[in-house]
């Protein structure tokens, strides 16, 4: 959904996504967090800072980003990155810029960066209707905070579904899932019968043919 700050250049990234835009005609998004999987930055060879520091290069990546897209190119001097001049052409079709989606639920850091940066934020569902509600109220708070309209933040949330081969019955199918192996420390495709899928499952995840996730689905659309 959102890449890790870590992984590009601010400049190099505000430029793909531009470019994105352009070819897209105004349907790209810029989302991006703060980072969090070290496992694949280690595999890659990617630094991978403390999280105070990936916290302070996403503040200035949000700046950056705000700063090309207003066209303004005068030089940028942050704690991380520095940039002679910022040039940033051909402009976006979006104006004034590509929406910007923060993923992520931190109360301290994260939505508060939603309240001041971001267009959108993005949320687990899986952390259910309780913990989504309370996080949506620190980000009313943050906004309150510095004078910005709730409204104006789309709010959105990921989730996965399993997808059962067959028709709609556990009884008569057979559940691919992805599915977190902690041994592993990867996503794996697993497969297996509805009764071991249903001890496997995480609470509330829709589950069924895909004319039935489907039909759960359409409602939140």
């Amino acid at each position: 959904m959102v890449t890790g700050v870590t992984y590009r250049h601010p400049g190099i990234l505000v430029k793909s996504v531009t470019t994105l835009d352009v070819l897209s005609h105004g349907r790209a998004y810029l989302g991006i967090g703060a980072a969090w999987n070290e496992q694949e930055h280690r595999g890659l060879g990617v630094t991978f800072p403390p999280l105070a520091e990936r916290f302070e290069r996403l503040e200035e990546t949000l700046q950056i980003a705000l700063q090309m897209w207003a066209g303004d190119e005068k030089a940028y001097n942050g704690k991380h990155y520095q940039l002679e001049r910022p040039l940033n052409s051909p402009r976006p079709v979006q104006l004034p810029h590509p929406p910007i989606l923060i993923g992520g639920g931190g109360e301290q850091k994260t939505l508060r960066l939603v309240a001041q940066y971001a267009d959108a934020c993005n949320l687990f569902a899986r952390m259910g209707k309780n913990v989504l509600q309370h996080k949506l109220d620190v980000l009313r708070e943050h906004c309150e905070k510095i004078g910005r309209p709730y409204e104006q933040i789309e709010k959105t949330t990921l989730e996965l579904f399993s997808i059962c081969r067959g028709c709609s019955t556990w009884s008569r199918s057979i559940c691919w899932r992805r599915r977190w192996s902690r041994r592993w420390r990867r996503y794996r495709w697993w497969g297996g019968s509805h009764r071991a899928a249903n001890r496997a499952k995480v609470g509330g995840r829709p589950r069924g043919s895909p004319v039935h996730v489907g039909a759960g689905l359409a409602p939140a659309l």
